[in-house]
Protein backbone atom coordinates (compact mmCIF):
# COMPACT_ATOMS: atom_id res chain seq x y z
CA UNK A 1 0.00 0.00 0.00
CA UNK A 2 1.15 3.63 -0.57
CA UNK A 3 0.79 5.85 2.17
CA UNK A 4 -0.08 9.88 2.22
CA UNK A 5 -0.48 12.25 4.67
CA UNK A 6 -3.68 13.39 4.19
CA UNK A 7 -4.40 16.04 7.64
CA UNK A 8 -2.01 17.91 9.58
CA UNK A 9 -2.81 19.10 13.31
CA UNK A 10 0.16 20.94 15.18
CA UNK A 11 -0.10 22.63 18.47
CA UNK A 12 0.33 26.20 18.92
CA UNK A 13 4.14 26.45 19.83
CA UNK A 14 4.95 23.86 17.16
CA UNK A 15 6.15 21.70 19.60
CA UNK A 16 3.75 18.64 18.90
CA UNK A 17 1.99 17.43 15.58
CA UNK A 18 -0.78 14.97 15.17
CA UNK A 19 -1.14 13.72 11.41
CA UNK A 20 -3.17 11.21 9.21
CA UNK A 21 -2.23 8.69 6.88
CA UNK A 22 -4.26 7.38 4.18
CA UNK A 23 -3.56 4.20 2.60
CA UNK A 24 -4.10 4.57 -1.37
CA UNK A 25 -6.30 7.89 -1.31
CA UNK A 26 -8.35 6.24 1.45
CA UNK A 27 -10.42 8.56 3.30
CA UNK A 28 -10.33 6.55 6.51
CA UNK A 29 -7.02 7.00 7.71
CA UNK A 30 -4.80 6.37 11.18
CA UNK A 31 -3.35 8.93 13.36
CA UNK A 32 0.11 9.42 14.51
CA UNK A 33 1.29 11.96 16.81
CA UNK A 34 5.22 13.35 16.70
CA UNK A 35 7.17 15.58 18.99
CA UNK A 36 8.76 17.41 16.48
CA UNK A 37 12.00 18.36 18.28
CA UNK A 38 13.26 14.79 18.59
CA UNK A 39 11.29 13.26 15.33
CA UNK A 40 9.98 11.04 17.36
CA UNK A 41 6.76 9.07 17.31
CA UNK A 42 4.42 8.44 20.37
CA UNK A 43 3.57 4.56 20.66
CA UNK A 44 -0.31 5.02 19.71
CA UNK A 45 -1.59 4.29 16.56
CA UNK A 46 -5.34 6.22 16.44
CA UNK A 47 -7.71 4.21 13.22
CA UNK A 48 -10.73 4.89 11.86
CA UNK A 49 -9.83 8.73 11.31
CA UNK A 50 -10.80 10.51 8.48
CA UNK A 51 -10.11 14.16 6.74
CA UNK A 52 -11.06 15.67 10.16
CA UNK A 53 -7.78 16.70 12.55
CA UNK A 54 -7.28 17.01 16.13
CA UNK A 55 -7.96 19.97 18.35
CA UNK A 56 -5.28 20.49 20.83
CA UNK A 57 -6.25 21.28 24.69
CA UNK A 58 -4.29 23.68 26.49
CA UNK A 59 -1.06 21.94 27.98
CA UNK A 60 -1.07 20.03 24.85
CA UNK A 61 -1.33 17.03 26.41
CA UNK A 62 -4.43 15.97 25.14
CA UNK A 63 -6.59 17.06 22.27
CA UNK A 64 -10.62 15.63 21.07
CA UNK A 65 -10.86 14.12 17.57
CA UNK A 66 -14.08 12.49 15.63
CA UNK A 67 -13.49 9.21 14.95
CA UNK A 68 -15.45 6.57 12.30
CA UNK A 69 -17.14 3.41 14.07
CA UNK A 70 -15.46 1.17 11.12
CA UNK A 71 -12.71 1.18 9.78
CA UNK A 72 -14.66 -1.31 6.94
CA UNK A 73 -14.62 1.37 3.99
CA UNK A 74 -17.90 -0.96 2.26
CA UNK A 75 -19.40 -0.44 5.73
CA UNK A 76 -22.14 1.70 4.46
CA UNK A 77 -22.91 2.69 8.38
CA UNK A 78 -19.57 3.76 9.26
CA UNK A 79 -20.33 7.48 8.98
CA UNK A 80 -23.18 7.69 11.13
CA UNK A 81 -23.05 7.62 14.96
CA UNK A 82 -19.73 9.13 15.15
CA UNK A 83 -18.08 10.49 18.65
CA UNK A 84 -15.89 12.71 19.30
CA UNK A 85 -13.13 11.48 21.76
CA UNK A 86 -10.67 13.06 23.75
CA UNK A 87 -7.34 11.65 23.43
CA UNK A 88 -4.39 11.72 26.41
CA UNK A 89 -1.36 11.63 24.99
CA UNK A 90 0.77 8.17 25.31
CA UNK A 91 -2.30 6.52 26.57
CA UNK A 92 -4.32 3.57 24.59
CA UNK A 93 -6.92 4.69 22.25
CA UNK A 94 -9.19 1.85 23.12
CA UNK A 95 -9.54 3.43 26.45
CA UNK A 96 -10.51 7.11 25.24
CA UNK A 97 -13.65 8.91 26.80
CA UNK A 98 -16.65 9.58 24.70
CA UNK A 99 -17.11 13.29 24.89
CA UNK A 100 -19.61 14.06 22.68
CA UNK A 101 -21.51 11.69 20.11
CA UNK A 102 -25.61 11.33 19.94
CA UNK A 103 -24.78 8.26 22.53
CA UNK A 104 -23.39 10.65 24.93
CA UNK A 105 -25.70 13.72 24.60
CA UNK A 106 -29.00 11.82 24.14
CA UNK A 107 -31.41 15.54 25.21
CA UNK A 108 -29.62 17.37 21.94
CA UNK A 109 -31.48 15.68 19.27
CA UNK A 110 -28.25 14.53 17.28
CA UNK A 111 -29.05 12.51 14.31
CA UNK A 112 -27.01 8.85 13.46
CA UNK A 113 -25.80 11.04 10.25
CA UNK A 114 -24.92 14.14 11.90
CA UNK A 115 -21.08 14.47 12.54
CA UNK A 116 -19.94 16.00 15.58
CA UNK A 117 -17.13 17.60 15.99
CA UNK A 118 -16.04 19.44 19.04
CA UNK A 119 -13.08 22.17 18.77
CA UNK A 120 -11.40 24.20 21.55
CA UNK A 121 -10.84 28.13 20.70
CA UNK A 122 -8.33 29.75 22.63
CA UNK A 123 -9.29 33.19 21.41
CA UNK A 124 -12.99 32.73 23.69
CA UNK A 125 -11.77 29.78 25.84
CA UNK A 126 -14.43 27.87 24.60
CA UNK A 127 -15.45 24.40 23.58
CA UNK A 128 -17.61 24.69 20.43
CA UNK A 129 -19.24 21.34 19.19
CA UNK A 130 -20.44 21.28 15.63
CA UNK A 131 -23.10 19.01 14.46
CA UNK A 132 -21.78 19.22 10.43
CA UNK A 133 -23.97 17.82 7.41
CA UNK A 134 -24.27 18.63 4.13
CA UNK A 135 -26.29 22.04 5.29
CA UNK A 136 -23.96 25.16 5.35
CA UNK A 137 -26.11 26.99 8.07
CA UNK A 138 -24.30 25.98 11.50
CA UNK A 139 -25.91 23.68 13.80
CA UNK A 140 -23.62 24.52 17.11
CA UNK A 141 -23.37 24.38 21.21
CA UNK A 142 -20.61 25.63 23.41
CA UNK A 143 -19.30 25.03 26.97
CA UNK A 144 -17.06 26.89 29.00
CA UNK A 145 -13.39 24.79 28.21
CA UNK A 146 -12.55 24.05 31.81
CA UNK A 147 -15.59 21.66 32.13
CA UNK A 148 -13.69 19.28 30.07
CA UNK A 149 -12.08 17.54 32.98
CA UNK A 150 -15.60 17.50 34.62
CA UNK A 151 -17.54 14.33 34.54
CA UNK A 152 -19.85 15.98 32.17
CA UNK A 153 -20.32 18.77 30.45
CA UNK A 154 -23.12 21.32 30.38
CA UNK A 155 -23.81 22.37 26.62
CA UNK A 156 -25.95 25.68 25.56
CA UNK A 157 -27.28 25.54 22.34
CA UNK A 158 -25.18 28.24 20.07
CA UNK A 159 -26.60 28.04 16.78
CA UNK A 160 -29.99 26.43 15.40
CA UNK A 161 -29.85 25.60 11.46
CA UNK A 162 -32.91 28.17 11.16
CA UNK A 163 -30.55 30.68 12.32
CA UNK A 164 -28.84 30.96 9.27
CA UNK A 165 -25.13 31.26 10.75
CA UNK A 166 -22.30 30.50 7.85
CA UNK A 167 -19.60 31.29 9.80
CA UNK A 168 -17.92 32.97 13.40
CA UNK A 169 -15.75 34.27 14.91
CA UNK A 170 -14.60 35.39 18.22
CA UNK A 171 -12.53 37.33 21.21
CA UNK A 172 -12.73 36.43 25.03
CA UNK A 173 -16.26 38.31 25.09
CA UNK A 174 -17.46 38.85 21.98
CA UNK A 175 -19.29 36.39 19.27
CA UNK A 176 -18.83 38.17 15.48
CA UNK A 177 -21.56 35.93 13.24
CA UNK A 178 -21.85 36.37 9.45
CA UNK A 179 -25.43 35.62 8.28
CA UNK A 180 -27.37 35.91 5.00
CA UNK A 181 -30.89 36.62 7.13
CA UNK A 182 -32.68 39.27 6.30
CA UNK A 183 -29.56 40.16 3.80
CA UNK A 184 -29.23 37.94 0.81
CA UNK A 185 -26.12 39.76 0.00
CA UNK A 186 -24.67 38.73 3.59
CA UNK A 187 -24.02 40.96 6.66
CA UNK A 188 -22.02 40.66 9.60
CA UNK A 189 -23.13 40.97 13.60
CA UNK A 190 -22.05 41.18 17.22
CA UNK A 191 -23.00 40.02 20.41
CA UNK A 192 -22.52 39.02 23.70
CA UNK A 193 -20.30 35.63 23.71
CA UNK A 194 -21.57 34.68 27.45
CA UNK A 195 -25.18 35.60 26.64
CA UNK A 196 -25.52 35.56 22.26
CA UNK A 197 -29.05 37.26 21.50
CA UNK A 198 -28.77 37.52 17.80
CA UNK A 199 -32.15 39.02 17.21
CA UNK A 200 -30.86 42.07 19.03
CA UNK A 201 -27.24 41.58 18.00
CA UNK A 202 -25.55 45.00 16.54
CA UNK A 203 -25.13 45.21 12.94
CA UNK A 204 -21.45 45.73 12.35
CA UNK A 205 -21.24 45.01 8.65
CA UNK A 206 -24.78 45.78 6.84
CA UNK A 207 -24.93 44.00 3.50
CA UNK A 208 -23.42 45.50 0.96
CA UNK A 209 -25.89 47.45 -1.87
CA UNK A 210 -23.48 45.53 -5.10
CA UNK A 211 -21.57 42.72 -4.06
CA UNK A 212 -21.52 39.75 -1.59
CA UNK A 213 -19.61 39.88 1.79
CA UNK A 214 -17.88 36.76 1.51
CA UNK A 215 -15.36 36.23 4.33
CA UNK A 216 -13.83 37.98 7.42
CA UNK A 217 -11.28 37.79 10.11
CA UNK A 218 -10.32 39.25 13.55
CA UNK A 219 -7.21 41.36 14.51
CA UNK A 220 -6.25 43.34 17.05
CA UNK A 221 -6.11 46.06 14.37
CA UNK A 222 -10.12 45.63 14.01
CA UNK A 223 -12.19 43.63 11.19
CA UNK A 224 -11.05 42.69 8.07
CA UNK A 225 -13.35 41.13 5.30
CA UNK A 226 -13.83 40.98 1.60
CA UNK A 227 -16.51 41.82 -0.88
CA UNK A 228 -17.10 39.89 -4.02
CA UNK A 229 -18.87 41.55 -7.18
CA UNK A 230 -20.53 39.02 -9.70
CA UNK A 231 -18.37 36.54 -8.15
CA UNK A 232 -15.15 37.22 -10.08
CA UNK A 233 -14.22 40.80 -8.58
CA UNK A 234 -12.81 40.84 -5.12
CA UNK A 235 -12.12 43.53 -3.00
CA UNK A 236 -10.79 43.53 0.88
CA UNK A 237 -12.16 46.46 3.68
CA UNK A 238 -10.20 47.03 7.00
CA UNK A 239 -13.29 48.31 9.63
CA UNK A 240 -11.03 49.37 12.68
CA UNK A 241 -12.59 48.52 15.91
CA UNK A 242 -15.43 50.78 17.32
CA UNK A 243 -15.40 52.87 13.73
CA UNK A 244 -18.44 53.35 11.60
CA UNK A 245 -16.95 53.13 8.43
CA UNK A 246 -14.79 50.39 6.16
CA UNK A 247 -11.41 51.25 4.19
CA UNK A 248 -11.49 49.49 1.35
CA UNK A 249 -7.56 48.74 0.93
CA UNK A 250 -5.56 48.66 -2.43
CA UNK A 251 -4.15 45.15 -3.41
CA UNK A 252 -1.57 43.91 -5.30
CA UNK A 253 -3.32 43.26 -8.19
CA UNK A 254 -7.16 43.41 -9.45
CA UNK A 255 -8.21 40.09 -7.69
CA UNK A 256 -10.97 37.75 -9.05
CA UNK A 257 -10.66 35.68 -5.65
CA UNK A 258 -9.54 36.47 -2.21
CA UNK A 259 -8.69 34.04 0.93
CA UNK A 260 -8.40 35.90 4.01
CA UNK A 261 -6.71 34.02 6.97
CA UNK A 262 -6.03 35.63 10.31
CA UNK A 263 -4.37 34.77 13.65
CA UNK A 264 -6.54 36.45 15.96
CA UNK A 265 -8.23 39.03 18.14
CA UNK A 266 -4.98 39.74 20.01
CA UNK A 267 -2.32 39.85 16.81
CA UNK A 268 -2.45 42.23 14.34
CA UNK A 269 -1.18 39.50 11.96
CA UNK A 270 -3.81 39.13 8.23
CA UNK A 271 -2.83 36.94 5.22
CA UNK A 272 -4.31 37.13 1.75
CA UNK A 273 -4.44 34.60 -0.96
CA UNK A 274 -5.75 36.15 -4.19
CA UNK A 275 -5.45 35.80 -8.29
CA UNK A 276 -7.25 36.85 -11.35
CA UNK A 277 -7.95 35.65 -14.60
CA UNK A 278 -4.32 36.83 -15.66
CA UNK A 279 -3.15 36.41 -12.32
CA UNK A 280 -1.47 33.10 -10.70
CA UNK A 281 -2.41 32.66 -6.83
CA UNK A 282 -0.37 35.09 -4.79
CA UNK A 283 -0.30 35.08 -0.83
CA UNK A 284 0.31 38.24 0.80
CA UNK A 285 0.73 39.67 4.52
CA UNK A 286 -0.75 42.99 5.20
CA UNK A 287 1.32 45.19 7.02
CA UNK A 288 -1.66 47.95 8.87
CA UNK A 289 1.07 50.57 10.25
CA UNK A 290 2.81 50.81 6.47
CA UNK A 291 -0.20 50.19 4.57
CA UNK A 292 1.26 47.78 2.46
CA UNK A 293 1.37 43.66 1.26
CA UNK A 294 4.44 41.91 1.28
CA UNK A 295 4.65 38.47 -1.03
CA UNK A 296 4.91 35.81 1.91
CA UNK A 297 4.11 32.57 -0.75
CA UNK A 298 4.37 29.14 0.87
CA UNK A 299 6.24 27.75 -2.29
CA UNK A 300 7.94 28.68 -5.54
CA UNK A 301 6.28 31.40 -6.90
CA UNK A 302 5.00 30.33 -10.73
CA UNK A 303 6.09 32.93 -13.63
CA UNK A 304 3.76 32.99 -16.94
CA UNK A 305 5.10 35.79 -19.03
CA UNK A 306 1.82 34.93 -21.57
CA UNK A 307 -0.57 36.82 -19.54
CA UNK A 308 0.73 39.95 -19.79
CA UNK A 309 -0.36 39.62 -23.19
CA UNK A 310 -3.96 39.29 -22.03
CA UNK A 311 -6.36 41.61 -21.31
CA UNK A 312 -9.79 41.60 -19.13
CA UNK A 313 -13.05 42.66 -19.72
CA UNK A 314 -16.14 42.57 -16.92
CA UNK A 315 -19.59 42.67 -18.82
CA UNK A 316 -23.34 42.39 -17.76
CA UNK A 317 -24.96 41.15 -20.68
CA UNK A 318 -28.51 41.10 -20.95
CA UNK A 319 -30.05 37.39 -21.05
CA UNK A 320 -33.27 36.19 -22.82
CA UNK A 321 -35.34 37.62 -20.35
CA UNK A 322 -33.56 40.84 -19.67
CA UNK A 323 -32.02 39.83 -16.49
CA UNK A 324 -28.51 40.82 -16.97
CA UNK A 325 -25.96 37.99 -16.61
CA UNK A 326 -21.95 38.51 -15.73
CA UNK A 327 -19.51 37.84 -18.54
CA UNK A 328 -16.12 37.57 -18.55
CA UNK A 329 -13.79 38.17 -21.42
CA UNK A 330 -10.21 37.46 -21.57
CA UNK A 331 -8.59 37.84 -24.98
CA UNK A 332 -5.05 39.13 -26.63
CA UNK A 333 -4.24 42.54 -26.37
CA UNK A 334 -5.10 44.25 -29.70
CA UNK A 335 -7.83 42.12 -30.80
CA UNK A 336 -10.16 43.49 -33.03
CA UNK A 337 -14.00 42.36 -31.39
CA UNK A 338 -15.16 42.44 -35.19
CA UNK A 339 -17.23 39.33 -34.83
CA UNK A 340 -14.84 37.05 -36.97
CA UNK A 341 -13.30 35.46 -33.88
CA UNK A 342 -13.56 31.98 -32.41
CA UNK A 343 -14.95 32.26 -28.96
CA UNK A 344 -14.84 29.42 -26.48
CA UNK A 345 -17.90 30.16 -23.84
CA UNK A 346 -17.79 28.35 -20.24
CA UNK A 347 -20.82 28.56 -18.14
CA UNK A 348 -21.29 27.78 -14.87
CA UNK A 349 -24.01 28.46 -11.78
CA UNK A 350 -24.44 26.48 -8.98
CA UNK A 351 -23.69 26.15 -5.48
CA UNK A 352 -24.47 29.61 -5.20
CA UNK A 353 -21.18 30.41 -7.22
Amino acid sequence: QKYVISDISPTDDGSLVAFNIAPNGSESSTMLIMNVKEKKLYPEQIDRCWGIGASWLPGNTSFLLNRLNSSDVHNTEREKNTKDYLHKLGTDPSNDKDFFSRAKNPSLGIKPEDIPIVFYDKDSDYLFAILATVDNRINAFYAPAYEINNSSTHWKRLFKPEDEVYNFATTDKDLYIYTPKNAPRFKILKTSLKNPDLKNAEVVVPEDSEGIITSFSLTNEGLYYSVSKNGVQENLYHLPYGAKNAVKLTLPFAAGSLNLNAKGYRFPDVWVTISGWTSDFKRYRYLPDKDQFKLETLSATAEYPEYADLTVEELMVPSYDGVKVPLSLVYKKGLKKDGNNPVFIYGYGSYGI
